[in-house]
């Protein structure tokens, strides 16, 4: 078995973090955000700019939110262009994209 790539791991830990926020299970989701931060802070630029894009079509809203967040300094059309589409969405994820959205249009989106 190998072992999974970055993207595979961003990919699970984001879904993790959205089942736990549909289902109310805010250590969870606190857990899998802590995680995905050191991750995503851990990631050289140059691979972010190549893993984050793509993810931003992923299926999953949590992945899509995640890429959004981490591309908001540096693809700030794309990351704006998911969140706009993520709060579309009407799901608990969608209010979480809303508020990201807000902060990003007010330059206040750290990552």
């Amino acid at each position: 078995m190998s072992t999974p790539t970055q993207k595979e791991e961003i990919v699970s830990v984001a879904e993790m973090y959205g089942d736990a926020i549909n289902g109310g299970r805010r250590e969870e989701a606190d857990s899998a955000c802590n995680q995905l931060e050191e991750m995503l802070r851990a990631m050289d630029q140059t691979t972010r700019m190549r893993v984050l894009p793509d993810l931003c079509q992923h299926p999953s809203c949590s992945v899509r939110l995640w890429a959004a967040t981490y591309l908001s300094a540096h693809n700030p059309e794309l990351a704006e262009r998911t969140l706009i589409d993520l709060t579309q969405k009407k799901s608990l994820i969608s209010l979480v994209a809303e508020m990201n959205l807000d902060r990003h249009r007010n330059g206040q989106l750290e990552t």
